[in-house]
């Protein structure tokens, strides 16, 4: 039995997931979820971290 491909073991759980190729609704988070009454919040994603800040402006900034 061989392992599958990255690709294909990406693929597959999302489609048990029902979120791509599928006309499911999009999930919706309120900013003050993420946050949580910090100005900045970390986000791991595929080994990477990002960061995403609150300014004094009112405005969303995601950096690298």
């Amino acid at each position: 039995m061989s392992i599958p491909a990255r690709s294909e073991r990406r693929r597959s759980a999302w489609e048990g997931a029902g979120t791509r190729g599928t006309a499911a609704p999009k999930r919706r988070l309120a900013s003050d979820d993420l946050l949580a009454g910090r100005d900045e919040v970390i986000i791991e994603h595929a080994g990477q971290e990002y960061h995403l800040r609150h300014t004094r402006a009112g405005k969303l900034i995601l950096t690298k």
